[in-house]
């Protein structure tokens, strides 16, 4: 026998899957109507599928309301009743002191530009130590909770919203 004939290759190799159709957006909307309260609470859940992860919140304008003189609107959601997790509209970050909020308002809650809105970045950050799970990712679905708060100014005509909520579902 040879120097080589006691010499054995181990290697390694990963296995591929090129299963279909990867990730795809699905959305799920509520839509609310009456949804304006005087000094008060509107609390309605959105589900989120399994194997998903939150990408956007949309807020639209289905009937335009009309409030006696000065009404803020703030819009909050997250994982569990009252939280704020995914966004806080802050106190006024539907409707600043407004007598009514137009239909066709539509805002765009990730990609929105002002400064009352805190939508809470959903997905894994990188370069970490100990990468951690998307914080928005749920393998199993859940109940996401969302309040809609006005302040105490009278509700003169009532108006219909929705809120859309975008997700990446991993299959």
């Amino acid at each position: 026998m040879g120097l080589l004939s006691s010499f054995t290759i181990l290697l390694t190799m990963a296995i591929f899957s090129h299963a279909r159709p990867g990730v795809a957006t699905v959305a799920r909307r509520v839509i609310v109507k009456d949804g304006f309260t005087q000094a008060g609470n509107v609390d309605f859940e959105i589900e989120q599928p399994a194997n998903s992860v939150i990408d956007n919140v949309f807020w639209r304008q289905l009937k335009a309301p009309t409030f006696a003189t000065a009404m803020d609107v703030k819009f909050t959601l997250g994982y569990t009743a009252g939280a704020t997790d995914v966004l806080d509209t802050g106190v006024d970050g539907i409707a600043d002191g407004a007598s009514t909020i137009a239909e066709g308002y539509i805002l765009d809650m990730k990609g929105n530009t002002g400064t009352d809105i805190t939508y809470t970045f959903q997905y894994s950050a990188d370069d970490a130590a100990a990468p951690a799970a998307a914080p928005g990712f749920s393998s199993t679905g859940r109940d996401l909770h969302a309040r809609v708060t006005c302040t105490d100014d009278v509700v003169t005509v009532n108006g219909d919203y929705e809120v859309t909520v975008v997700f990446k579902v991993f299959e």
